[in-house]
């Protein structure tokens, strides 16, 4: 084999499956379609979650809603777990508030704000994603707050 074939054929080694797989991720995060909800609206749809295409009002903040599910849009058990959600709002949004200052009691977490649900497939679980108005060095990816019913689960930093 002449030498300088051995680089190509390396090349090709290493970038042909890599582009397969950057295309296979470029996928999943490709949208599918819309569909209209009766409680969210037009909600875009992924091939491993769905997003609400607008905020949704929850008093008075907006927050972005989505949910796990194989292109098909929320559950009825999502949907319970929203108007849930959505009657308790302001406690969860506080216990949260109160979960991530104490786990991050080094950090200034003064602007800390709740800014979207992530709805899961069990019953009353869902997490609430948290971040820094103007704190993006500090907590750039922001924080996910885990929920069943009114119980934390944990504090995670997302990175």
């Amino acid at each position: 084999m002449p030498g300088f074939l051995i680089p190509l054929l390396i090349a090709a080694v290493v970038l042909i499956p890599l582009g397969i797989l950057l295309w296979l991720g470029a996928r999943q995060r490709r949208r599918f379609s819309t569909m209209h909800d009766s409680d969210l609206g037009k909600v875009k749809l992924f091939a491993n979650h769905w997003e609400a295409a607008a905020p949704i009002a929850f008093g008075q903040k907006g927050f972005s809603v989505s949910g796990v599910g194989r292109s098909a849009g929320p559950t009825p058990t999502q949907k319970s777990t929203l108007a849930f959600v959505k009657a308790n709002a302001e406690e969860l949004c506080s216990l949260a508030l109160a979960a991530v200052k104490a786990a991050a009691a080094d950090l200034q977490t003064g602007e800390l704000r709740v800014s979207g649900i992530f709805l899961l497939a069990e019953p009353n679980s869902f997490e609430l994603s948290l971040d820094l108005k103007s704190g993006v060095a500090v907590i750039p990816d922001g924080v996910a707050v885990p929920f069943t019913g009114k119980q934390i689960d944990e504090v995670e930093f997302v990175h």
